[in-house]
């Protein structure tokens, strides 16, 4: 977990003309916890505490958020009852997680959310930021409409699906945003997964076969981390902590095949040709696509060839052993 603290403004102000939140739990430092990190030290002054959290043992971790959420009130409380904030971007669940890793995971964000809810129930305006996953929960789903009820069809789904219900639940006593992603590819970077688009990339400019657990006519909506992170932290900085939930579906409305991909990143790469050794899994052949009316109003995502040719570029100036 990282705290950060905004020190914006030294002196304390009034909660009617403070809208930034003084101080952000941030809970998940991997692929989008990293990007939101950085995101939000690029807008803002913040300083930013790296506190270890024990995940593993749940008498430690409720100890352990107890006295993060002292320390969150007590940052509030400085700033004349500034409002904060509380972004969930943890777990090392993914597709094919377990129905145990899931339980675990679940039992983790309940007890984050519990924290969350003490806060505001004892006075302090607060919101929570929930990452989930349009994949997870529309998997196999054509063109998803804002009506559309999610159907996981994987323990990961439920998961996300379970987490979206808790935050749903806390909505009458914080402001709850849920962030639905659709398929999410990192940067060029050895720290942290980079997803199928930055793999093709590297591969690509490397001359090295890339093995693809899937079909290559599979339609995926691919958004960059980046994208992601920029947006978040935008809307953690100006959001509202009046009670009530915001649900958002982040996706480009272009759906892309993974034949389409390389030929998009062999333009990229200069017409080097892509060494691809495909594996079809019926699983992951599923189509998931977005309807453009579905996607939320304030989110602008990069072109996906303008978000490889950065990509490209950035390998070019670091690269990648």
């Amino acid at each position: 977990m990282i705290l950060l603290e905004d020190h914006t403004a030294s002196e304390p102000r009034r909660e009617s003309k403070y809208t930034r939140p003084a101080a952000i739990a941030l809970f998940g430092v991997g692929l989008i916890g990293s990007a939101i990190h950085e995101a939000l030290t690029r807008a803002g002054n913040y300083s930013a505490e790296s506190v270890p959290t024990p995940w593993t043992d749940s008498v430690q971790l409720q100890q352990h958020l107890k006295t993060i959420g002292e320390q969150l009130r007590a940052t509030a409380g400085r700033r004349g009852s500034a409002p904060l904030a509380v972004v969930w971007s943890a777990g090392s669940a993914g597709f094919n997680a377990t129905p145990e890793a899931t339980t675990h995971e679940l039992a983790a964000f309940e007890a984050v959310l519990q924290m969350t809810r003490d806060i505001a129930r004892q006075g302090n305006g607060v919101a929570l930021h929930l990452v989930s996953s349009a994949g997870g929960l529309f998997e196999g789903t054509r063109l998803v409409e804002a009506n559309t009820a999610p159907s996981p069809q994987r323990p990961y789904g439920d998961l996300k699906l379970a987490q979206e219900q808790l935050a749903e639940q806390a909505a009458t006593q914080l402001h709850c945003t849920v962030y639905r992603p659709s398929s999410i590819f990192g940067s060029v970077s050895s720290r942290h997964r980079m997803g199928l688009i930055p793999t093709l990339v590297v591969n690509g400019a490397l001359n090295r076969v890339t093995t693809i657990t899937g079909d290559l006519a599979t339609l995926r909506d691919y958004v960059w981390v980046r994208d992601l992170a920029t947006h978040i932290a935008r809307r953690v900085r100006n959001g509202t902590t009046k009670p009530g939930r915001t649900v958002q579906l982040l996706a480009s409305g272009k759906p892309t095949s993974i034949a389409e991909a390389r030929t998009l990143i062999e333009r990229v790469l200069h017409n080097r040709k892509l060494l691809l050794a495909p594996q079809p899994q019926k699983q992951n052949a599923q189509h998931i696509t977005f309807s453009p009316t579905a996607i939320a109003p304030d989110w602008h995502p990069t072109a996906l060839e303008t978000s490889c040719r950065a990509l490209y570029q950035q390998w070019l100036q670091g690269g990648l052993a």
